[in-house]
């Protein structure tokens, strides 16, 4: 009879704090900033057409293939056409565009299979937010 109270003991401490353990409350997500905007400003460059790829450049243009301005010190801008023009009509085109830039940030995402551009912390080796910044043209000459 004491082993069997014994027995049932362990076997109810064991229970409970498998339990206990199996409570966690998840994590809470990472804190991250609002989207940002500049005023309306005038940019000038090239417009060249890219196509789709796997890179940071791509991955926040949201789209297949898309528009970034060379400008003249060799820095690209990924392009989010508004206005009413297509932007096919000025591509390899020296333009003076009039528009917002536009800062996203990029959470890290929780589905291992995605695929998509990282960023690691090189201090803790995680995961970590990685911000982007795009024009919204809203108007093109």
């Amino acid at each position: 009879m004491r082993y069997l109270c014994i027995m049932l003991l362990t076997s109810c401490l064991i229970f409970c704090s498998n339990a206990t353990f199996a409570q966690k409350t998840p994590p809470k997500p990472p804190k991250v900033k609002p989207i940002t905007k500049t005023k309306n400003m005038m940019f000038e460059g090239t417009l060249q057409k890219k196509p789709w790829s796997k890179s940071t450049q791509s991955f926040c243009a949201e789209g297949s293939e898309y528009y970034v301005l060379l400008q003249e010190d060799e820095t690209e801008i990924v392009i989010r056409n508004e206005s009413t023009r297509s932007l096919a009509d000025y591509e390899g085109k020296k333009v003076t565009i009039e528009g917002k830039k536009e800062t996203k940030i990029i959470k890290p995402s929780s589905n291992p299979a995605e695929q998509r551009p990282v960023s690691i912390n090189p201090m803790t080796g995680k995961e970590d937010n990685f911000t982007c910044t795009i024009l919204i043209v809203t108007k093109i000459k």
